[in-house]
């Protein structure tokens, strides 16, 4: 039987921690003298809330297997982005629970899709809010992707690392240790990238926030134009390297600022997802060049700063890709189907089941070659197991299966082929923008409401790497 005093405990703590968020996205409003009652508000209902969730342990507490983790992840993604509502209600932000709902999970979900055609309006308290969402959204699924998560004297099993392919390296035997150092290499990847767009001309305020939506791989701006608004060749630069980071996988970051970089160097993902930036920087540069839509200069760097965007999920543009091709534009639609390394913040298949994916096939032609032959399949100096290849190729057809339903039911929606593919991509990778009549540029405040919500369901699975969202809908889970 599940122990819901220990799924409660989650809850009770995520709900503190998201209202105490909000009262520093009050401060800042007061600090820059908007109105910052309805964040002060939401806070306090949001803390309270947490602490009515809250339910003590007793002396001796059971967990049933990973059931309890189940539960974690979606009900915390859920309840969040519930709460996450209440700013952008009370401040009139967002006028109706729908689009509050769903801009709330797109911010907890670092997919950075709005509805909110004018974000230059709202008050820099909200502003900063957006952007907190997909920080605290970014570092709660890094956490997430260490497969366990420390709750008293318990480890929660969760599902994500079951089907990652190879399991991340420990950078501590204990897991709060790990949790505890990873959250400190995250904040300290966001003060660094603050900083330097500070150097290179941005506002403070600006920095924070887009710093906050780099590192989570979110994607939200503060301003209307997004990154073109704002936007130098420093600033381009800054923001490419850090989306690059934020796409690696973090035990990696955080060996290669120990000077481990034997760690860094050996790693069959680190490697193939530089290979895939290197490759795809390279050949667009040439592409958008030979084409004439930029000089070389500027090609090479609307080229590395896309692929960037778009391999790290984070969905940030500079300018109209729709008119790059359709080279271009089916490039970017791979990339982000590829997405982001393990243990990141980023969404997409990850490169670790793609390069696995890979040498699954490439084994498979090597046993038809030499049928007598046993040959085990390896990642590294590692054995992959049957049945952990076998799991990973159970999500990339989920993953695949998924994409195509969401796809029709977007034609559905009257929206075209190109449109209706690439951004049913762009919602389960948490990317945000994608190529087709919605553009980067444009907002989903016109689509219905039966919609959005179906892009919120899109946004959620894709996030949870769809194990955990599918087995809650199962009736074996509630039985069992």
């Amino acid at each position: 039987m599940v122990n819901f005093r220990i799924v409660a405990k989650v809850y009770s703590q995520a709900l503190v921690i998201e209202g105490f968020v909000m009262l520093v996205a009050a401060a800042v409003s007061f600090i820059y003298g908007d109105p910052g009652g309805a964040l002060v508000l939401s806070g306090i209902i949001t803390v309270i809330c947490g602490g009515m969730v809250y339910t003590p342990f007793r002396k001796e507490e059971r967990v049933d297997g990973n059931k309890e983790g189940y539960l974690i992840l979606v009900g915390t993604w859920l309840i969040i982005s519930l709460a996450g509502t209440m700013p952008y209600l009370f401040s009139g932000a967002i006028p109706n629970f729908g689009d509050a709902f769903f801009e709330s999970v797109s911010g907890f979900t670092t997919t950075g899709a709005t509805i909110i055609g004018n974000v230059e309006m709202l008050p820099r308290g909200i502003l900063f809010w957006r952007s907190a969402t997909q920080w605290i959204g970014g570092l709660f699924f890094i956490i997430i992707s260490l497969s366990i998560l420390p709750v008293k004297q318990f480890n929660i099993l969760l599902s994500i690392d079951e089907f990652s392919g190879v399991p991340a390296d420990k950078i501590n035997p204990r897991t709060i240790g790990s949790v505890k150092r990873l959250f400190a290499l995250y904040l300290t990847l966001t003060v660094a990238e603050t900083i330097l767009l500070w150097i290179g001309g941005m506002s403070l305020f600006d920095s924070v926030c887009h710093s906050m939506s780099t590192l989570s791989t979110g994607g939200f701006s503060t301003k209307n134009g997004g990154i073109p608004a704002i936007s130098s060749t420093y600033t381009i630069i800054v923001m490419t390297i850090f989306m690059f980071l934020s796409g690696t996988n973090m035990t990696l970051l955080y060996f290669g600022a120990k000077r481990r970089f034997d760690k860094v160097v050996r790693n069959n993902e680190f490697l193939f997802y530089l290979s895939i930036f290197l490759l795809f920087s390279v050949t667009g540069t040439f592409v958008l060049a030979a084409n004439g839509i930029f000089g070389p200069g500027r090609s090479f760097l609307e080229s590395g700063f896309h692929t960037a965007s778009m391999l790290s999920t984070s969905g940030y543009f500079l300018s109209d890709f729709n008119n790059w091709g359709s080279f271009m534009v089916y490039g970017l639609i791979i990339l982000m189907i590829i997405g982001s390394s393990s243990c990141s913040a980023g969404g997409g298949l990850k490169a670790i089941r793609v390069l696995l994916l890979g040498k699954i096939i490439g084994l498979q032609i090597k046993n038809t070659i030499h049928p007598n032959a046993v040959i085990p399949l390896r990642m590294g100096d590692r054995i992959v197991s049957g049945s952990m290849a076998a799991k990973v190729l159970i999500l990339i057809i989920i993953y695949l299966i998924t994409l195509s339903v969401g796809a029709i039911i977007l034609s559905f929606m009257g929206y075209d082929t190109l449109t209706s593919f690439s951004f049913a991509t762009s919602m389960l990778s948490n990317v945000g923008h994608a190529p087709g009549s919605i553009g980067p540029f444009g907002s989903l405040a016109s689509m219905p409401m039966a919609g959005k919500q179906f892009l919120v369901v899109l946004m959620i699975a894709g996030r949870l790497e769809f194990i955990s969202f599918f087995i809650l809908l199962t009736r074996g889970y509630h039985k069992s």
